[in-house]
């Protein structure tokens, strides 16, 4: 796996939107972060709503990614935020060349389909905070262990973000692959899923039932993907028990989550904290990293970025 370069005082990140834009006033924190942190920022014209409240055609969001990723001067891709619209781009984008040119690339929940295609093709990522992010307030640890990721100062490990909780103890080690529940489920079978053997899978979405969770991690059981896993650690299913349907019926998603996992013969953990959580760790995918389960700990045996 190819590694990005770390980033440095002076660095110039493009902020783009492969999926849905933002409004300006909500990625305005997460944006003067990264200015105070000495990078210098370009912002993607794609990034905030146009006058139409719509976001912007598939060929522009797609042209504006490409370019900045194949921009000599730009050395990271940091997405505003998640939405919707990646699986719409995917196969517009030269994801070799893109590869090949060993940026760091930074995002979550929808931003998971990028992240797959890229890691399949063998650029390790980065699943972590957007400007839009800092957009609610974040324990402090949040952007200090952004900027330790995004620098390489350290490997990462937990620190001050809170222990998840066991679901089956053990130790596990593997590259670290996944993300949004929905959006891996989306990509089987398409030339964009990257599930390796011996993996730890992580896990986690937002606004989806909890019946709608019982149905993505069966079908993930039924295509035999946590049967090549290493270890699975789920985040949290955020705003999912609000939207429990009266008509299908269905416990809250923890039971569901517990129900579905704790006979496996896998370390696992939940409640972890990345992803839509308010407490969300920022996570290298496609490095390989240590799960105890037992502890509710991970730790990354690899920096995700070289010097």
């Amino acid at each position: 796996m190819r590694k990005p370069r770390a980033l440095r005082p002076g660095s110039v990140i493009a902020i783009v939107a492969p999926a849905s834009p933002a409004a300006p006033e909500a990625a305005a924190r997460g944006i003067s972060l990264l200015q105070q942190r000495g990078y210098k920022v370009r912002i993607g014209k794609c990034c905030y709503w146009g006058d139409s409240g719509i976001r912007y055609d598939d060929e522009l969001r797609a042209r504006e990614l490409t370019d900045a990723w194949l921009d000599d001067e730009i050395e990271a891709i940091i997405c505003v935020r998640g939405g919707y619209g990646c699986a719409r781009i995917v196969d517009k984008l030269p994801l070799d060349e893109m590869a090949a040119a060993e940026k760091l690339f930074v995002g979550f929940s929808d931003i998971t389909t990028i992240h797959m295609a890229l890691n399949r093709r063998g650029l390790a990522t980065l699943h972590g905070p957007m400007p839009v992010t800092f957009e609610s307030d974040r324990p402090d640890w949040v952007a200090k262990n952004w900027f330790a990721a995004l620098e390489g100062t350290g490997v990462i490990a937990q620190g001050s973000a809170p222990a998840a909780s066991t679901i089956a103890p053990g130790v596990a080690e593997g590259v670290v692959c996944g993300g949004c529940l929905s959006l891996i489920v989306d990509s089987l079978a398409t030339p964009y899923e990257w599930l390796p053997d011996g993996g730890l899978l992580l896990i986690e979405d937002v606004d989806e039932a909890p019946h709608r969770v019982d149905a993505m991690l069966t079908h993930l059981h039924h295509a035999g993907i946590f049967d090549r896993m290493s270890g699975i650690i789920v985040g949290e299913m955020t705003r999912s028990d609000p939207e429990r349907s009266r008509g299908v019926g269905s416990p809250p998603w923890r039971e569901v989550v517990l129900d579905r996992l704790s006979s496996l013969p896998l370390p696992s953990v939940i409640d972890f904290p990345f992803g839509h959580n308010k407490a969300m760790m920022s996570l290298p995918l496609g490095v390989r990293a240590r799960l105890d389960a037992g502890a509710g700990t991970l730790e990354y045996l690899e920096l995700g970025v070289r010097h």
